[in-house]
């Protein structure tokens, strides 16, 4: 177990998004990408479904006994296609709480699921860890010039849902230096500077993605889309809670979760510390990690409490986030909000796309 005091980069390794170089699925998973893509250019739910059923019984298919050999970057590279799949499908939770609620999910899906989940660690399916981080390496993002495994749309440009999952994968690559460096609060009764060094990259990180996501609000006003892009996006939305800064759980990222765990969030309107805020869609590793940093975050805010420096550092740190988490909340509303609401594209907005203004 990693204490409070002995919190090391390698112990928060497991939430820093890694370089995804294999993204390609090997040749017995091959025909798994023409079915995601397939779906993913479906004109329905029922449509991507029926493409499903036809494509899963071919001879080719023949993926659970494979499912059990997987190695660690296909595990994610497959994972990523059935997620894709059960969004396409309207399949809310491939192993859902309540079954009654969902539409029945093919038990051939259902098992490989099983497989590659209990590979991954988790079993929650359509998550912005695998449509969103796992779908854009790093290094990419954190330049700007992504190319993902998968889209949505089937042009070089992106649609309303490839925007805000990119949106996703650059928030982590912005925020996760930040990770990087909450090692040197070990100890913050002692190193007080440490939290303020801390606390003010926070600050300046939160505003790179705040830039980022009015970028992108903005662009998803005027970009394509395609009903199943729609669907999908609204199972990626829905169960958004009351607050204007809390995001709905299938689009936190493990990122905006470590940020959770070293912070907290206020009470809206009362500015007092509520506690941390649901785990989910994390693998065992990263629930690990989290578990460190709560530790490191119940001491930093124990330090809040003492020094007056170090609480109007956490403070401004708290609000940049919260200002993050409203604009991230707007830009997943302005995606999955009615598609008749939102402003269509004109030949001013081609001609600016065009010259990438």
């Amino acid at each position: 177990m990693v204490s409070a005091h002995s919190l090391t980069f390698s112990a928060l390794r497991p939430l820093i998004p890694s370089n995804m170089e294999m993204r390609r699925l090997s040749p017995p998973w091959r025909l798994l990408d023409d079915v995601a893509l397939e779906t993913m250019r479906a004109e329905s739910p029922q449509a991507a479904r029926e493409i499903v059923a036809q494509r899963w019984d071919a001879r080719q298919a023949q993926w659970l006994p494979n499912a059990f050999s997987l190695s660690g970057r296909q595990e994610s590279a497959v994972g990523l296609r059935l997620a894709a799949i059960s969004l396409n499908c309207g399949w809310h939770e491939v192993i859902p709480r309540q079954p009654s609620l969902s539409v029945p999910v093919p038990e051939r899906f259902r098992s490989l699921w099983k497989v590659v989940a209990h590979r991954l660690g988790t079993e929650d399916l359509g998550a912005a860890p695998l449509l969103g981080i796992a779908n854009y390496g790093s290094d990419d993002t954190s330049r700007g010039a992504i190319v993902p495994a998968l889209r949505w749309s089937a042009t070089d440009e992106p649609s309303r849902i490839d925007l805000l999952l990119a949106a996703a994968a650059r928030i982590d690559a912005i925020t996760a230096p930040v990770l990087g460096e909450s090692r040197l609060l070990n100890e913050p009764a002692t190193r007080p500077w440490a939290v303020l060094r801390v606390m003010d990259r926070m600050v300046q990180a939160q505003r790179m993605v705040q830039e980022l996501l009015a970028r992108q609000i903005e662009a998803v006003t005027h970009a394509p889309f395609t009903t199943v892009g729609q669907e999908a996006a609204m199972v990626l939305g829905s169960g958004a809670p009351d607050a204007p800064y809390s995001i709905p759980s299938r689009m936190v990222t493990p990122v905006q979760q470590a940020l959770d765990a070293l912070l907290g969030m206020p009470l809206v309107g009362r500015g007092a510390w509520h506690g941390r805020g649901a785990r989910r869609h994390l693998t065992e590793d990263q629930i690990v990690a989290l578990r460190a940093l709560d530790r490191v975050g119940d001491a930093v805010r124990a330090l809040v409490l003492r020094r007056e420096q170090v609480a109007r550092a956490h403070r401004a740190a708290v609000a940049e986030v919260c200002r993050s988490q409203t604009l991230y909340r707007r830009l997943i509303n302005a995606v999955t909000g009615p598609v008749a609401a939102l402003p269509m594209r004109d030949a001013d907005w081609d001609q600016r796309y065009a010259q990438g203004q």
